[in-house]
Parts: C-alpha cells; sequence; structure tokens
C-alpha cells in the first residue's frame, strides 16, 4: 500500500500540474497509462514508464481528477482501457500482429492509421510520412510497396531494436551523402533518447479522434452517412427513417445533413470544415516533401525551416481537429477549451511569408469558412437539422439505375 500510494501521488502531482495543458491533453491515452510525462526546460516532452501493476492506483487517481477537477465525461472509460492495458499480460506474437495491423492499416496501441487517409490515393512508394525513416523510402522505391507500411513491418517486428537501428542507419545516409533529410535534428530524433521523449503535435488525441469520426471509408460519422444513403438509394425510406431515428445526435445530424443538406450547409459542419483545411495543409506538406513547393527565390526551404513549416501544419491540424470536435460536443472533447488558430497563422506570416499566401489562397479557393462564423452558426444549423421535416422537404434523389421493390423496369 505504501507504494501503491507513492506511485499513485506521482500521478495526481503530474495530474495537477499539467492537468489544463493543452498539449498535455493531446498526448496519447495508451502513453500516458503507461508513462508518466512531464515537460522540462526546452520543451521537450518527457516519459518514464510506469511500474507495470503498480501503475494502477496512478492511473486511478489522474482520471479521477480529470472526472473532478475538468468535467471529463469520457474519464471512466479510460479509466477502463488503462486498467485492461495494464493488468493484461503480453499475449500477442509480433509477427501476427504486424500482419493484422498492416491489414487493418491501424496500430493496435494508438489507434491511429499506418498510412494517414491522405497518402492512401497514392503510388506505395509515395506513401511516406514526414517521420518515415530514409532507409525504408529507399527500400520502397526499389520494391514499389510502402514505405510507411515497410517502417512499421521494421518496428512491429524489431521493436525498439529496429527503431534505433533504422535512426543510426538513417544518420549514416545522410552523412555519406546517400539521403537527404527534409528537416532539422531534434531531441525527439535521436537514437534511444527519442524512446523517452514524446510529441504532442505528431501523436495528439483530437487528430485521432478526428478521422475515427471522418475517415474516408470507415470513419464512425462516415458510415452512419453511407448506410442511410444506401437504405434510401433502395427505396427502403421507412427503414431508413427508423436508422437514422435511433443513431446519436452527432451521427443522425451529419447523416442528414450529408444527404439532404446544401452545398453551403454541408461547409458549415465544424468537422467537414476542419477536414477543408487538414486536406489543405496535407497538400502543402505533401508538395514540400517531394521538394514542388519552392521559396520566392527560387531555392528549396532548408531543413529548418521545414521543420518550422511541419512544426505549423501539426499544430494548426491538431487544433482545428480539437476545435471541431469541442464545438460538436464530442465526448471527451466537449470540456475542453478552443485553441485559437490565428495567433499561430501570425507566426507562421512571419516566418515564411511566401507559403502562408500559398495556404490562405488555397483557403481562399476551396472557399472555407471562417472558424467563429461556422461555431456561432453550428448551434442554429444543428437545431434546424433535428427539426421534424428536415429531409422530408429536402428528398435526396435516387440514383437512376437503382429500382425499388416498387418499381418495375420499363418494357
Amino acid at each position: 500500500w505504501m507504494k501503491f500510494s507513492t506511485v499513485g501521488l506521482i500521478g495526481l502531482g503530474l495530474a495537477m500540474i499539467y492537468g489544463d495543458d493543452e498539449e498535455y491533453q493531446e498526448i496519447p491515452e495508451y502513453i500516458r497509462t503507461t508513462h508518466w510525462v512531464f515537460k522540462i526546460e526546452n520543451g521537450t516532452w518527457v516519459r518514464i514508464p510506469k511500474p507495470f501493476e503498480l501503475a494502477l492506483m496512478s492511473n486511478v487517481m489522474e482520471r479521477g481528477w480529470e472526472m473532478a477537477h475538468q468535467g471529463d465525461e469520457a474519464a471512466a472509460g479510460r479509466l477502463v482501457r488503462s486498467v485492461m492495458d495494464l493488468i493484461t499480460p503480453p499475449h500477442t506474437v509480433p509477427g501476427v500482429q504486424t500482419a493484422y495491423e498492416l491489414w487493418a492499416n491501424k496500430k493496435v496501441h494508438t489507434g491511429g492509421p499506418i498510412v494517414p487517409q491522405n497518402l492512401k490515393g497514392l503510388e506505395p512508394e509515395m506513401q511516406f510520412t514526414e517521420y518515415t525513416s530514409e532507409t525504408s523510402k529507399k527500400l520502397a522505391q526499389a520494391l514499389g510497396v510502402s514505405a510507411a507500411k515497410l517502417d512499421h513491418v521494421f518496428t512491429g517486428i524489431g521493436g525498439g531494436v529496429a527503431r534505433i537501428a533504422l535512426d543510426v542507419s538513417d544518420f549514416t545516409m545522410i552523412n555519406l551523402g546517400l539521403a537527404e533529410r527534409n528537416r532539422a535534428v531534434r531531441t525527439n530524433d535521436v537514437p534511444v533518447l527519442k524512446r523517452f521523449t514524446t510529441n504532442p503535435g505528431r501523436t495528439n488525441q483530437s487528430k485521432q479522434q478526428f478521422w475515427q469520426q471522418m475517415g474516408y471509408t470507415d470513419g464512425e460519422l462516415v458510415v452512419k452517412e453511407k448506410t442511410y444513403k444506401e437504405l434510401l438509394d433502395r427505396g427502403q425510406d421507412v427503414e431508413a427513417k427508423e436508422y437514422v431515428r435511433k443513431l446519436e445526435p452527432n451521427q443522425k445530424v451529419y447523416a442528414l445533413l450529408q444527404t439532404h443538406g446544401s452545398s453551403t450547409e454541408k461547409k458549415s459542419h465544424p468537422l467537414n470544415r476542419a477536414k477543408q483545411v487538414i486536406s489543405i495543409t496535407n497538400g502543402i506538406r505533401r508538395e514540400l516533401s517531394s521538394g514542388e513547393l519552392k521559396s520566392s527565390s527560387g531555392k528549396p526551404y532548408s531543413p529548418n525551416e521545414i521543420r518550422s513549416i511541419q512544426n505549423f501544419i501539426e499544430q494548426l491540424q491538431m487544433r482545428e481537429a480539437r476545435n471541431a470536435l469541442q464545438v460538436i460536443g464530442q465526448q471527451g472533447w466537449g470540456h475542453l477549451k478552443l485553441m485559437p488558430t490565428k495567433p499561430l497563422e501570425k507566426e507562421f506570416k512571419a516566418m515564411v511569408p511566401d507559403l502562408y499566401k500559398e495556404y490562405r489562397a488555397r483557403i481562399a479557393k476551396k472557399r472555407v469558412f471562417d472558424f467563429d462564423d461556422v461555431r456561432r452558426g453550428w448551434p442554429d444549423l444543428k437545431q434546424r437539422i433535428l427539426d421534424q421535416g428536415y429531409a422530408e422537404n429536402r428528398p435526396r434523389r435516387r440514383k437512376p439505375t437503382r429500382l425499388s421493390g416498387y418499381e418495375q423496369p420499363s418494357p
């Protein structure tokens, strides 16, 4: 009990210190379950592994503080999951689990995708992120496979040893001139040290939850929308009405809006607006990595500049996803404070004015609505969609190739 109490008080102390810190709130659930996380002077987040089952009391106190002090409705669910993560003994075969993750395109521990949604439509060798190893990129080009998945195979089977080997290989290749990494070295990149650090901007909770809801093919809201549309296209209007009636409010609103709403109304949904911004910034990130985007002088951006730009994109996407989830009242996000994006954009404009101008031009071209306007108008739009008669007054035009059970083909 002395050990339990001591470990618990450590977790409670960190929760009290960092509980209201926006970056701390974005650190993935699995990392906070298995590690104590704190920030050092240079702004780097350090993670120290918790002592296995003794960490149970730490997690109980941390989640209890979040429920009592912050009013977090999702804290109880996280507590249950953390208990399972701590007491369940290792039971997976690395090679088998890695094969499953590749098939599902999902990392079991974090829940994030191996190949991000914005890269799925590219050729396999172009499916890499800023954090994919140079070794995997080179091999992917030679083999014609996904660089991100190849990286995951190495680390999934070889674990931390494979990660260190890839890091050492990268630094060696760069020093020999065999590869050019488009980012500056930081503490999070140094072999061995990176095992004890985490980057909230890269692996943040809000973007993971955002894509769980808005994934192009398997997002929860997208699945509800597609199912509702399919029932209508089949002529099963009664079943469609009953199906949407049973959905949760956010699911119901999204299915009705995407099926019956106007283009203006669809763009006014906070999650749709965030998806537009994330798509635009992902395009800039991809072109930056491939060398298509250059500075106004025609020269490529330096590694330090690229790192700063990538950091801006990470932070912007995280804030857009978080703010959208907060506005719609997603469980676990409704109690969070909004994180303004305009100060971040000011810093970006001062740092790289030409690229900021390109970003704003793409925002204007896609006609992305102002966030404050969307936030203010959301309650009225949501109520309009939930009012009786919204779907009936905007009937969906059935696909011409579909025949309902009551229609007969013309002779």
